[in-house]
């Protein structure tokens, strides 16, 4: 008995743990966002909110922040090319194609953006959730390959779902 109530306490106390190291990840735009996201699950939950403002209130704060990177994006992307363009020059062509392939996943991050901005402003969450997952597998790639990955402001729904749980938790 007293084994089991040692368990129940350590999970329970590892879970706050978590949840406290996982809440100091986030910038104060990603605190919001993440207030934005229980809000609308609340609304969800009580049934009295019509579904385009929960869509509205959710994603309106992605395409927001979509918007924004868009040109810093591509600005990175053009930077990579014209390196990788000086590493040709100067025969390293290794460094060149990781150069390159940097700029290819900054454009297409790019690109992601302009995609989840066009998606909102036509009301499209099923579309809004494919970007939002390939997305994802784009800054997985960047870590993959080194690349910087920019940073957002938002979070994912999944991500978003995982801090609630967690903060419930504690």
């Amino acid at each position: 008995m007293r084994l089991t109530l040692l368990v129940f306490l350590f999970a329970l106390l590892s879970g706050s743990i978590f949840a406290q190291t996982e809440d100091d990840k986030l910038n104060r735009r990603q605190r919001q966002h993440l207030n934005i996201f229980v809000k609308t699950q609340y609304a969800i939950r009580e049934g009295k909110v019509p579904s385009d403002q929960i869509f509205k209130a959710f994603y309106s704060f992605i395409a927001a922040s979509n918007k924004e990177a868009i040109s810093g994006n591509k600005d990175l992307a053009q930077k990579l090319i014209e390196r990788a363009n000086k590493a040709l020059v100067e025969g390293k062509t290794d460094v060149a194609q990781r150069l390159e392939l940097g700029a290819n996943l900054y454009n297409s991050m790019a690109k992601l953006n302009e995609d989840i901005a066009k998606a909102f402003e036509t009301n499209n969450s099923v579309r809004i959730g494919q970007l939002i997952s390939q997305y994802s597998m784009v800054e997985k790639e960047m870590m993959k390959v080194g690349a910087a990955v920019p940073s957002r402001d938002w979070l994912t729904p999944n991500e978003a779902e995982k801090l609630m749980v967690a903060k419930a938790r504690k």
